[in-house]
């Protein structure tokens, strides 16, 4: 992989005032997100909600979180299954987490805990056993979720992600459980997390050493044998990505006004405030509420792909990219992005590439919703047409036509999502002279270009035109491509990205408001990824 450089906590950057930092808003923050990316938007506030939905497709979608469970209301009922109350009791088997590590999470306006919770067996629509593990317990005041209308003092959330997965992009599953302070007792995992009932050994910092050990199972043990509320929710903050299901018990657990006001006031200072998102509710609609359920319904966000489509948005939301695609279709997108593992690396001499790249003085650069694809203006090799050099593997020549830049890594990498990866993509010599390829790969800018995107339907990690190609595949040509991935890791500043205008205020502005430019001084592709070069493939 490369190394790229962080801006002084990229993105949360502070500043001592009064003790508390200030926050000033950047697309990323260093902060890893407790779904499963290495970085946290941050382009957005939690006091302007309204606007999310304009760069966050999914926070206004159909199924999205807090809710207020309405257990007595007359407008939104509950679905009421026959089993009794406390049907979490034996599913929830939670363990004891010692030596833990306290942290204060702007993003999530939470005080968190990373580590193995534990897991928690429910049933799918066949009725066959499933599995969550959990990955993290996170506390906020005051509750994120309503019940009839009523916040709680406190609100404990048990993340999961599913047994065998590597985070909760893919779907996961958020237990959570209020705390009511009225004529409150101490609560022992408000203690355990750092928050005495008497304010002694409480850290002012942003992090701290947990002074015991962290035990979920005790502190919700009355509550779970008592009601539970399941629903289809969302990622609480933006993305707003709706592929969390939610277990809310109906029982509050205790806790002392002076704890829950302390982590009021370690939220105002570390996190920025302790406002979070407000419960959400569409005009006319109710969100579907079971009680009492073990059984987790099948992927929910389809209605919002729907709703998109109809409005022709679904390109914004990667989510929805194959949502109605036929099962032949299907077969195309399955084989990407992978987990890139130690033991698939290639050491045979037969299949090694042999690299011939050329620095370029002339590039169009396009920003799209996803990537900022780079594509050279002057020959790199000759050739019909520009490139930055060649790519020889398995007898065949490659000419490299495109530099894509994408925040956040497609690919995992032994397990691990980086903060970014360059794709290098390039054609088999001569295919680039075909009609496909002048169609695709036209005048950068023009109207027939598929780089011009200004956040069209071409703009995204995948592209399909559903068309049926004589292999058996569907995609949008039949062209031979050749595609190198290169992660990126925080780190020093990389000479390619400065090359093409990452660092510059300028280019920042055009990049956010998805403007093309042009560069024009030496691209050195081979120079900036040298040290990946020199590793396994």
């Amino acid at each position: 992989g490369i190394v790229a450089a962080s801006s002084a906590e990229t993105g949360r950057r502070l500043q001592n005032y009064g003790g508390c930092p200030q926050w000033e808003n950047t697309t990323f923050s260093d902060e890893p997100s407790p779904f499963g990316w290495p970085l946290s938007p941050n382009d957005w506030s939690f006091s302007e909600q309204r606007l999310w939905p304009e760069s966050y497709l999914a926070c206004g979608g159909l199924r999205q979180s807090p809710i207020d469970v309405s257990v007595h209301g007359q407008d939104c009922g509950i679905d009421r299954t026959s089993n009794p109350d406390g049907a979490l009791k034996d599913a929830t088997l939670y363990e004891v987490v010692s030596y833990a590590k306290v942290e204060v999470s702007p993003y999530m306006r939470t005080v968190r805990v990373m580590d193995d919770f534990g897991r928690i067996k429910l049933k799918d629509e066949s009725g066959n056993d499933r599995e969550f593990h959990a990955i993290s317990a996170q506390l906020t005041a005051p509750s994120m979720h309503t019940m009839d209308g009523k916040h709680y003092a406190a609100e404990l959330m048990v993340l999961h992600k599913p047994k065998g997965a590597l985070d909760m992009l893919g779907e996961g599953l958020i237990l959570s459980v209020f705390f009511d302070d009225q004529n409150g007792t101490e609560s022992r995992l408000f203690t355990h997390f750092g928050f005495s009932p008497d304010g002694s050994g409480n850290s002012p910092s942003k992090s701290w050493d947990a002074p015991h050990k962290i035990d979920v199972a005790q502190e919700i043990e009355e509550a779970v044998k008592g009601a539970s509320y399941q629903y289809d929710g969302s990622m609480p903050v933006p993305p707003c990505h709706e592929n969390m299901k939610y277990l809310v018990l109906g029982h509050a657990v205790p806790v002392l006004p002076s704890q829950a006001k302390a982590l009021e006031e370690k939220l105002r200072c570390w996190a920025g405030g302790k406002d979070k998102r407000a419960t959400v509710k569409r005009a006319g609609t109710c969100p579907k509420v079971t009680k009492d359920s073990l059984t987790l319904g099948a992927p929910h966000h389809g209605a919002t792909c729907k709703e998109a489509e109809e409005k022709g948005q679904s390109h914004r939301l990667a989510a929805c990219w194959d949502v109605g695609l036929l099962p032949e279709e299907a077969k195309s997108c399955v084989k990407s992005p992978i987990d890139l593992l130690p033991t698939m690396a290639s050491t045979s001499e037969d299949r090694k590439p042999y690299f011939n790249f050329r620095p370029v003085k002339h590039a169009h650069v396009a920003p799209s919703n996803f990537s900022l694809d780079v594509t050279p203006l002057e020959m790199g090799m000759p050739g019909p047409l520009p490139n930055f050099g060649t790519i020889m593997i398995l007898g065949k020549k490659y000419m490299v036509r495109k530099i894509s830049v994408r925040p956040l890594s497609s690919h995992t990498y032994d397990g691990k999502r980086h903060v970014g990866e360059i794709i290098i993509e390039s054609l088999v010599f001569g295919d680039e002279i075909s009609t496909q390829a002048a169609l695709l790969f036209g005048r950068p800018g023009g109207p027939n270009h598929g780089d011009s995107h200004g956040g069209g339907h071409s703009a995204g990690h995948r592209r399909l035109k559903y068309q049926h190609n004589k292999d058996d595949t569907y995609g949008d040509d039949e062209l031979h491509r050749l595609w190198i991935s290169v992660p990126i890791k925080l780190g020093v500043e990389n000479a390619l990205l400065r090359q093409i205008g990452l660092p510059f205020q300028a280019y920042k502005e055009a990049i956010k408001d998805q403007h093309p430019y042009q560069i024009e001084n030496t691209i050195d592709l081979e120079g900036g990824i040298k040290t990946a070069l020199a590793g396994n493939w």
